[in-house]
């Protein structure tokens, strides 16, 4: 009976030293494991970083902010047989940029740069555009179980059915490999013929023509040497005019110097008083020339050559049609006086001059003996 009482005594004690050494033993472990558990999620939870730069397109999914590049997130480039296919794609995403900001989430960092979903100044998604465009494709693998997954493929979707952006390269090739060899080879024996009997016709219509266009090109060189003939009287016309302007100017002008070179002589006599100490005096600073002819054919000077013209119109922006006077007060300096009425006498020599040598170049162009020629009719 006592051995019986043993026997059931000893299994339960042992049970009980079992799980009083276990119990310790797990707590320890989960108190050494649990450290461990927690310190990836501390060190993932990083937010992304958000700028906002000015940027330029390099490409259809690349953007540069100074030296740093920014590729565009959730899209792959698309090899591009036809080089102005790159340019357009180059301008699409430079004209959905403009002059505005882009601001940039980075999703990713890699020697290459910063992968970046960016958007333009008007919240337009640039990836996205890129996609709908036709320009780039989705990258999968970047964009798989995010919310931007359907959005992306679905533009991408889109644009190969509307054959944008590169969609629609190959849809012409694709078309005529696809035709019928047969109809191919009818298509060009027809277009041979075709060729062959427009030029029979063309040939035949050039021989009973022939004559036509003769008479017609005769008529149109006649009209030309008339109309040369007609332009030659009108230079010499023109030259003629000016010619007599510049004379009657020339004559103002001599008559000016006779009266201010007298005044400026006196001036600078030291055995006699100024007259504008007496009582004043009022000197006419430009002298007044005709330029009606010139403002009524400036229009046509060029058909008197380059250098005439620009000569021409030198010459005339100095003549002023109001006449300009500067006082000599009483108690002006005698100094003062001579220097205002020998600028006004150097400038009006200098305008004498350039009148001549434009009336002698006049002159040696010939260009004034045309107007007596009559055009022949």
């Amino acid at each position: 009976m006592t051995d019986r009482k043993h026997n059931r005594i000893f299994p339960i004690i042992t049970a009980a030293l079992v799980i009083a050494l276990y119990v310790p033993m797990s707590a320890g472990a989960q108190d050494q494991t649990a450290p461990q558990d927690e310190a990836p999620v501390s060190t993932e939870q990083t937010q992304p970083r958000i700028f906002e730069t000015n940027m330029r397109a390099a490409s259809a999914s690349l953007l540069m902010a100074g030296k740093l590049s920014v590729h565009l997130w959730g899209v792959e480039d698309i090899p591009m047989s036809v080089p102005v296919m790159a340019l357009r794609a180059r301008t699409t995403m430079a004209n959905a940029i403009g002059d505005g900001k882009v601001t940039c989430e980075i999703k990713n960092r890699s020697a290459e740069g910063i992968f970046a979903q960016c958007e333009n100044a008007e919240d337009v998604d640039l990836g996205l555009l890129m996609i709908q465009q036709g320009y780039v494709t989705v990258n999968r693998a970047n964009v798989y179980g995010t919310v931007f997954e359907d959005v992306y493929v679905r533009a991408e979707t889109e644009a190969q059915a509307r054959n944008l952006g590169v969609w629609g390269q190959g849809a012409g090739v694709e078309a005529a490999q696809g035709g019928d060899s047969k109809f191919l080879v009818m298509l060009s024996l027809i277009v041979s013929l075709g060729i062959a009997a427009a030029f029979l016709v063309l040939t035949v219509i050039v021989m009973r023509g022939f004559k036509k266009v003769t008479e017609a090109q005769q008529n149109n060189m006649d009209m030309i040497k008339k109309e040369q003939k007609l332009r030659e009287k009108e230079r010499g016309i023109i030259a003629t005019m000016l010619d007599a302007e510049l004379k009657a100017n020339k004559s103002k002008l001599e008559a000016y110097l006779v009266v201010y070179e007298e005044m400026l002589a006196g001036l600078k006599n030291p055995d006699k008083a100024p007259k504008y100490k007496q009582s004043g005096d009022i000197v006419q600073t430009k002298p007044i020339l005709s330029r009606a002819v010139f403002d009524r054919n400036n229009d046509k000077l060029d058909m008197l050559g380059h250098d005439l013209a620009g000569a021409l119109v030198q010459f005339y922006s100095y003549i002023k049609t109001n006449a300009e006077y500067e006082d000599l007060e009483p108690d002006m300096a005698l100094e003062t006086a001579i220097g205002i009425v020998e600028q006004a006498v150097n400038e009006a020599r200098h305008m004498n001059a350039q009148a001549q040598e434009l009336m002698s170049a006049l002159e040696e162009s010939g260009v004034m003996r045309e107007r007596m020629r009559s055009p022949e009719v």
